[in-house]
């Protein structure tokens, strides 16, 4: 699963906001943040961008490589 709420939430943007700045519907942000859908490669650069982060970022789960550290 994608990292999207929980770096959307470290920024305290709401769904809808986020979405806006994406040029897409909240309940496709929704569904992104679930894992029912999966945003394209540019899509997932858009999102870095706007959330400020890394497509790595987004993608690999940090809390699990500190846990297994």
């Amino acid at each position: 699963m994608l990292n999207i709420r929980k770096l959307r939430k470290e920024k305290d943007l709401k769904q809808i906001d986020l979405a806006s700045k994406l040029g897409i519907r909240s309940n496709t942000l929704s569904q992104y943040e679930t894992g029912d859908r999966n945003p394209s490669v540019e899509m997932l650069s858009k999102i870095a961008k706007v959330l400020g982060c890394t497509v790595d970022d987004l993608i690999n789960d940090t809390n699990k490589k500190e846990k297994e550290e």
